[in-house]
C-alpha cells in the first residue's frame, strides 16, 4: 500500500511538471487537478509545491509509515525486483540512503566518490540520519534561490559542500538501477 501510494503521488507530481513543459499535456491539466484533489488526502504533512515537493514528500512518508521509502520517478520502470532495497542486502552493512551517482562507475578513483546524483530513484531507510538529510534537503528546496532548481542538484550541494557525505551511510546504486533515454529523445507525438 505504501509503495503504491508513493508511485501514485510520483505519477501526479511528474505528470504535473511535464504538463508545464509540454504543450501536448496542457489540455490534461483539469483532469490532473481533479485526480490530485481526489487523492491529496493521502499525503500527510506535505506543505510544499512543484519541483520542491520530493524531499518533503519522502520525509512525510518515512514519518507516516515507519517503513523505508523507495522513490522512483514516473518515467522509470522496474525490470527486476530491486534487491538492494531489502534489509541486509548491502555487502558492507546497512545504508541510511541509497542514491544513483552518475560518477560512481568511473574508473578515475578521485571522481568516483564525489556525488553527482540523480534523484529519479532513491532509497531512504528508517534511520535518524536519513531523516535529517531529508529535512535538510527539504529546507534547502524552500530557499527562493532553489525554487526552480533541480532537486538532485540541491542534494548534490548538500552532500558535497554541506558535509552530509560524512554524516550518513550512503550506498551508490549500480548502473542497472537508473538507465536514461538518450539526450536526443524528444518524446512521442
Amino acid at each position: 500500500q505504501c509503495i503504491l501510494h508513493i508511485v501514485i503521488f510520483s505519477i501526479i507530481i511528474s505528470f504535473f511538471l511535464a504538463a508545464f513543459s509540454s504543450p501536448i499535456f496542457l489540455n490534461s491539466l483539469p483532469e490532473l487537478a481533479a485526480s490530485f484533489s481526489s487523492i491529496s488526502s493521502l499525503c500527510t504533512a506535505c506543505p510544499c509545491s512543484s519541483i520542491s515537493m520530493k524531499p518533503s514528500f519522502i520525509l512525510s512518508q518515512l514519518q507516516a509509515t515507519a517503513l523505508p521509502v523507495a522513490f522512483m520517478d514516473v518515467d522509470l520502470e522496474f525490470h527486476r525486483y530491486p534487491q538492494l532495497f531489502l534489509p541486509g542486502s548491502w555487502p558492507e552493512g546497512g545504508r541510511d540512503v541509497a542514491l544513483f551517482n552518475f560518477w560512481a562507475n568511473e574508473t578515475n578513483v578521485t571522481i568516483r566518490h564525489t556525488p553527482n546524483v540523480g534523484s529519479a530513484v532513491a532509497y531512504f531507510n528508517q534511520t535518524y540520519r536519513a531523516k535529517k538529510l531529508l529535512a535538510a534537503w527539504a529546507e534547502a528546496m524552500q530557499f527562493s534561490t532553489n525554487a526552480k532548481a533541480p532537486d538532485d542538484q540541491v542534494l548534490d550541494t548538500l552532500l558535497n559542500d554541506g558535509g552530509w557525505l560524512a554524516r550518513v551511510s550512503l550506498g551508490w546504486l549500480p548502473a542497472a538501477y537508473l538507465r536514461l533515454m538518450p539526450a536526443f529523445y524528444r518524446g512521442v507525438s
